[in-house]
């Protein structure tokens, strides 16, 4: 194809990388990872605590005006419209 012959016979698929900053969770990491979180959501559950789930990209203003100015902790994204987003460095 032409993107790098992806998709064609016998042509070499590149391998996955995580980016910088992040990495995979194997089987094995993932079932341990859950069981970690399934005992302290519960031991928070006990004490009254609620979950609340909050997106992952904010408006970069909005995240700034609340963290503060850690610039050098998010990435800096900008939208069709031009509108700056960033992506929470908390998650």
């Amino acid at each position: 194809g032409p993107r790098g012959g992806l998709g064609c016979a016998g042509a070499q698929r590149p391998l996955p990388t995580p980016l910088q900053g992040t990495r995979d969770h194997h089987p094995a990491q993932m079932a341990l990872r859950e069981r970690l979180f399934g005992t302290v959501e519960a031991c928070f559950r006990r004490h009254g605590a609620a979950a609340i789930d909050t997106p992952a990209l904010e408006l970069r203003e909005m995240l700034l005006e609340n963290y503060g100015d850690n610039s050098k902790l998010i990435y800096e994204l900008q939208d069709q419209g031009g509108e700056l987003l960033a992506l929470r460095y908390d998650l």
